[in-house]
């Protein structure tokens, strides 16, 4: 009797979510995972379209978000890891593991920058900054980080070099986002909230942040012009704020999503 209701069990688990996934709306997009889910692709016989197919139902399983939350769970509560999909949780902070130092991308931009020099600046000096990301100041033995020094000490050799580590701080960053805080400064705050930052669904259960974004009458009535699109002019894109993620914001021509798609950044059924 017991292997029947076993057996019964699983089917009507296995056959459930069959379908639901028949007769469940597919999403085109993660608002987790700030990343657009695969398509159906068109029926072909041979692996690259298997491929596609599987990844197509991984993206499209029912209830995939909550399991991926269970799955955190178990795995931070239960075996007691220190990450989840190489995210790193300290102090109420998300951490998300870049290890190890891609040195060939560090030579790709020394380029990159030389060839900038060449088109533009020839005769001008030039002055460039790295913006240490969250990670450069977290101090935990148990997290593997990058050779920030060889980093510095490789980027941009040729130029003037604004260094930044001293000045800024954990504090300076978004808990549940790779980017900076502006707040400190005197200017003018927009505060936009409930912004959910691009580690918000591996967070489990942290609390979205506030996004503020600074302004004046200088920044209000410059214009910029921007290489990729003679058409954008303004310092922000306030209407980014309603698109996938709110923080392009500050990036007026940043991703192919239209405000109008999207009714915000918010979780599924929370607005």
């Amino acid at each position: 009797m017991k292997n029947k209701v076993f057996v019964f069990s699983f089917l009507i688990i296995i056959y459930g979510f069959m379908m639901i996934s028949i007769f469940d709306k597919n999403l085109e997009f993660s608002y987790n995972e700030r990343r657009y889910l695969a398509t159906l692709p068109s029926f072909e016989f041979n692996t690259k379209t298997s491929n596609k197919v599987e990844k197509y139902l991984l993206d499209h399983f029912p209830l995939r978000d909550s399991f991926r939350k269970i799955k955190g769970l178990f795995n931070y509560n239960v075996l007691f890891k220190l990450e989840n999909n190489d995210v790193y949780i300290k102090d109420n902070y998300v951490f998300k593991s870049i290890y190890p130092l891609n040195k060939k991308s560090i030579d790709n931009y020394n380029s990159y920058l030389d060839n900038m020099n060449k088109l533009f600046t020839s005769n001008n000096n030039v002055y460039f900054m790295i913006i240490p990301d969250k990670n450069y100041y977290l101090n935990d033995k148990n997290f593997l980080n990058i050779d920030y020094d060889y980093l510095y000490n490789n980027v941009g050799i040729k130029y003037n070099s604004i260094d930044l580590r001293n000045i800024l701080s954990l504090e300076d960053y978004y808990y549940t986002d790779t980017h900076w805080r502006q707040e400190n400064l005197e200017y003018k705050k927009n505060n936009y909230s409930k912004f959910y930052g691009i580690y918000y669904g591996e967070s489990l259960n942290n609390k979205p942040d506030t996004l503020t974004y600074l302004s004046n009458d200088i920044i209000d009535n410059s214009k910029v012009f921007y290489l990729e699109n003679d058409k954008l002019n303004s310092v922000y894109n306030p209407s980014k704020l309603t698109g996938m993620d709110s923080y392009d914001v500050y990036c007026t021509d940043c991703g192919q999503v239209t405000s109008h798609k999207f009714k915000g950044n918010f979780k599924d059924g929370e607005k």
